[in-house]
């Protein structure tokens, strides 16, 4: 959604993003690193949809970020999200699903 954030609110966009940030990290303590500091055989669950896809559907999402700057249109971009990440749950899916029903007409929904 970095792309489709407008020039004159990037500055309160990042500082609110920012916010989030260190507050998950007080919160929560390094969470980044006690990801990356799994067992094994949590990581190789089968909880990860991503799990041996990696980094096989990052051109994916690049595509849908490149589509969503090209039209202006903040459905790709929610789209991109799982793509550029390197684990998805299913709970990840809702973005890219509600953009996807979006595009549907009344009926087909």
């Amino acid at each position: 959604m970095v792309f489709y954030v407008p020039r004159r609110k990037i500055l309160s966009t990042a500082a609110v993003t920012g916010a989030a940030w260190i507050l998950s990290l007080l919160l929560f303590g390094s969470w980044p690193m006690a990801l990356f500091n799994q067992l094994s055989p949590f990581v190789e669950q089968a909880h990860n949809l991503w799990l041996g896809l990696w980094p096989l559907q990052v051109p994916v999402g690049l595509l849908l970020i490149l589509l969503g700057i090209r039209r202006a249109d903040e459905r790709m971009l929610v789209s991109a999200g799982p793509s550029a990440s390197p684990y998805a749950a299913t709970s990840s899916l809702i973005g890219p699903w509600m953009a996807g029903v979006s595009f549907l007409k009344d009926w087909e929904a």
